[in-house]
């Protein structure tokens, strides 16, 4: 949950004039109040006409408007009206830099929040060089240990678990919990939401009994600190019941799905981005169980609402379409599933990349659509994408396994992407022949590669525990994990200069086609009468 800025908590009488700094302090104060309580509505309409009243009587520049705008910023960003949030914030960031400079605490908490509303659009390449600014920077100015900090390390981990980055997330959530509760204790919200950050990161890598606890903890703390119906509180019962949907236990997933639903539609609205997801949850619970007539209406109204709030390209807009695509497949509508699939796979791989876990349950849902309609050139050449993709994130130590034996490996998660391409391939060759040479030494290096890292990943559990009496072992698992370490470290370099390259680029481009623009209209009049 984003910092919001800090105010003295005043109480305003009702009908009393704006005539003073004190009387704005205290709107600003009770626009605070409503925030932490999750009345968003009420909040932002004291919010907007404090920025209104700033902007008649103070200057553009005073730190009171800049805090009114950051303010009214944020709770645009957490009601979902993303495109009325960023000038907001972008105002509010320009001003502070100029009048505080980059590095002021105020400065970093508009560059914090700059970056989530950045995330919450699937803009992950300008969200991180902000995410990164803003943990720089509050290390130097307040520490390494404050509870600003410690906001910025979970922004940066959230970004990366978002991204699909599982082993850069984890150390970030790590330090955030213990930080969190050595500073603040066990049941502050800063804390609370440490501990469902962690345990939404065991939940997608598939390590379900560590997640649990984590999930339970923070639904219960919250409930008792902020409400049963606080949209904080919410989102534990929305991520609790998805624990339960993805470990088969329907039944319990259920009423907290529908209890997440009701408390978004009653708290947030309808179309509010939050609420459609609890909507598209809802569905897949559905047809999980094959209750299909009952899925379908929430993943139109999903897949609608999503394209509408947030628009075709976005990350979970393309969820939406996946899902509503999986479930015409599976009821035998394969014409209406494959542009949704398609759509999906190609919108993933722009947005999140070929090696994204989304990315490949995309692929790998449109590889078996094309498997059932017996079209095998189509799946195999999907299925080795894909695989392709999950054998490279293994072998750089990406996600799993990491020697730890807690963790399901790559290929456990993905089985399917193998054995989808040992068949799809087997398939390829005329009847009654064998796959060419070729293709059958693909094969079996796949099915080698599925079996073997199975039992690499059962040998590596066996090294850990053999490695306490052994120390040739416990060097060689040091030194493997300091190559680990050092490839993840030399990627984060990459992207930062690749993101950098790319802004320059951009730039470039935009001065020549300025250039080109200018000299080609030059002859043409500066207006146009009919």
């Amino acid at each position: 949950m984003a910092r919001f800025a800090i105010m003295a908590m005043l109480t305003l009488p009702s009908g009393l004039p704006l005539r003073a700094a004190d009387d704005l302090d205290a709107l600003n104060g009770q626009a605070v109040q409503l925030y932490r309580q999750g009345k968003y509505q009420e909040a932002t309409a004291i919010a907007e006409k404090v920025l209104a009243v700033a902007q008649r009587t103070l200057e553009a520049a005073h730190p009171d408007t800049l805090k009114s705008l950051h303010n009214l910023a944020t709770l645009y960003r957490v009601q979902g009206r993303y495109t009325e949030a960023e000038p907001l914030f972008r105002r509010a960031l320009a001003g502070r830099e100029a009048a505080l400079g980059g590095t002021h605490p105020d400065t970093l908490t508009t560059v914090n929040n700059l970056g989530l509303l950045y995330q919450a659009q699937g803009r992950y390449t300008e969200a991180e060089p902000l995410f990164r600014r803003a943990l720089a920077g509050r290390e130097v100015a307040l520490g390494a240990t404050h509870p600003d900090t410690l906001t910025s390390v979970n922004s940066l981990g959230g970004l990366y678990k978002t991204q699909g980055r599982y082993a850069e997330a984890e150390p970030l959530f790590r330090r955030a919990l213990v930080g969190c509760e050595a500073g603040l204790g066990a049941a502050h919200p800063a804390t609370l939401q440490s501990v469902n950050n962690l345990g939404e990161l065991y939940r997608a890598q598939g390590r379900y009994a560590e997640a649990e606890p984590l999930f339970r903890r923070a639904l219960a703390g919250r409930e008792t600190a902020l409400g049963a119906v606080h949209p904080v509180t919410l989102t534990s019962v929305n991520n609790l019941g998805g624990l339960y949907k993805m470990q088969g236990r329907y039944a319990e997933a259920e009423p907290l799905y529908r209890r997440a639903l009701r408390g978004r539609e009653t708290g947030l609205g309808a179309a509010h981005p939050v609420t459609l997801q609890s909507v598209n949850n809802l569905g897949e619970l559905y047809r999980m169980q094959r209750r299909y007539a009952e899925a379908e209406p929430l993943y139109r109204r999903a897949l609608a609402g999503a394209e509408a709030a947030l628009g075709a390209a976005h990350p979970n807009t393309l969820t939406n379409a996946n899902n509503l695509g999986l479930l015409y497949y599976e009821q035998g509508r394969y014409a209406e599933a494959e542009p949704l699939l398609r759509r999906a796979l190609a919108g993933a791989e722009a947005a999140l990349g070929a090696a994204h876990p989304d990315t490949l349950r995309s692929a790998n849902n449109l590889a078996a659509l094309y498997f059932v309609q017996a079209d095998w050139p189509a799946a195999a050449q999907l299925w080795q994408r894909s695989t392709g993709a999950i054998v490279r994130r293994v072998q750089l130590g990406a996600l799993d396994p990491e020697l730890t034996g807690r963790k399901r490996s790559e290929t456990e998660k993905f089985n399917w992407h193998f054995r989808g391409l040992v068949k799809a391939t087997f398939r390829l060759a005329p009847e009654g022949h064998a796959p060419d040479m070729i293709s059958a030494r693909e094969m079996f290096q796949t099915a080698q590669w599925a079996l073997s890292s199975e039992a690499a990943q059962a040998l590596a559990q066996m090294a850990v525990r053999g490695a306490k009496d052994d120390p040739a072992l416990a060097g060689l698992m040091r030194e493997r994990q300091d190559l680990v370490d050092e490839w993840q470290r030399r990627e984060q370099i990459r992207r930062r200069r690749l993101a950098t390259m790319c802004k320059s680029a951009t730039r470039r481009w935009k001065r020549k086609i300025a250039s080109i623009w200018a000299g080609s209209t030059s002859g043409f009049p500066r207006s146009i009468s009919g």
